[in-house]
């Protein structure tokens, strides 16, 4: 039972992660530009997340504030070593798509489009999930399924395993 149980949370906090990676993605795929991504893209945006911590959590409310707050991604960006935000957001956008294909238990990579099918299965066929959540949460993921494009740069999944310890401390 207990190993049910933790199976079952695991597939939750994987739906979740999932979830959360794709919701990061453009809602339209063809707006999505994978980025080929090296070592030194993975370790400028460990950089740049540590400095996004910093920043405050409040929107802005008035034009200025907003103003502000797009310079300060802009100086965080680029002291991080990105040429712009938008090639920051490029990258960032590659990881999580990335990460979505990442199994937090077992560490296997799978392009993330596979990776939602076996999670709709395998929540399809979980009786220990409760109907209303997973109605919820099989409505998300096909949601997720539907938006994730396929991976063009196959080389993106083993870099960003390689540093998925680094990845997840410095996103959590």
């Amino acid at each position: 039972m207990r190993a049910t149980l933790k199976k079952m949370m695991a597939a939750v906090v994987f739906a979740g992660a999932t979830l959360a990676m794709a919701a990061s993605l453009p809602a339209n795929a063809e707006q999505f530009d994978e980025v080929k991504l090296t070592q030194a893209d993975i370790d400028r945006y460990i950089v740049v997340q540590k400095g996004l911590q910093k920043l405050s959590d409040k929107p802005p409310q008035t034009k200025a504030e907003e103003e502000q707050l797009q310079k300060q991604l802009e100086d965080i960006t680029k002291r991080g070593g990105f040429v712009s935000y938008e090639r920051f957001d490029a990258v960032a956008q590659t990881i999580a798509l990335v990460m979505s294909g990442i199994d937090p238990e077992t560490g296997v990579f799978k392009e993330p489009k596979i990776a939602i099918q076996e999670e709709i299965a395998g929540l399809k066929a979980d009786p220990d999930v409760p109907k209303d959540e997973k109605a919820r949460l099989l409505r998300d993921l096909q949601e997720a399924l539907r938006t994730t494009p396929p991976l063009k740069f196959k080389a993106n999944g083993a870099l960003v395993k390689k540093n998925i310890k680094k990845l997840e401390a410095v996103l959590n």
